[in-house]
C-alpha cells in the first residue's frame, strides 16, 4: 500500500505494526502454551539442557527479538520467546521496537519501494 500512492502512509505504518506485532504475539502464545511438548520423553530427558538454554535466552538471546521482523526466521524467534517463558511486556517492547524501525525505514525513508516491489 505504501508503494502505490493514494494511501495515508501514517495509517499504513500503524496498521503494519499492529498486524505484524499481533502475528508475533500469536507465535509467542503458541510457544508458551503448547506445553504438551514438555511432557514428551524427549523433553523429560533434557530438562537440564532446557534450563541452561532458557538462562542463555534470558541473558543474551532475548535481544534477537529486535529482528522478529525478518522473513522466515522472525516467527521462530517469537515462538522461542514463548517457549522460554519470556515476559510478555518485554517481548512486546522488543518486537514493537524492531518492527517500528523496520516499517519506518520502508515507508518514511526515501527508499524507492516501487523499483523494489513493483517488478
Amino acid at each position: 500500500m505504501a508503494v502505490f500512492s493514494g494511501y495515508n502512509n501514517y495509517l499504513v505504518f500503524t496498521l503494519a505494526i499492529i498486524g505484524s506485532t499481533s502475528g508475533s504475539l500469536v507465535n509467542w502464545w503458541i510457544g508458551k502454551y503448547f506445553l504438551f511438548l514438555h511432557k514428551t520423553e524427549f523433553f523429560k530427558k533434557r530438562q537440564k539442557e532446557i534450563a541452561k538454554a532458557q538462562e542463555k535466552w534470558r541473558k543474551y538471546l532475548v535481544w534477537i527479538l529486535l529482528f522478529s521482523w525478518m522473513d522466515v526466521i522472525g516467527n521462530p524467534f517469537a515462538a522461542m520467546a514463548g517457549f522460554f517463558k519470556t515476559d510478555v511486556k518485554k517481548f512486546l517492547l522488543l518486537v514493537l521496537l524492531g518492527k517500528f524501525f523496520y516499517y519506518y525505514l520502508l515507508i518514511f525513508c526515501d527508499i524507492d519501494l516501487k523499483t523494489i516491489y513493483a517488478n
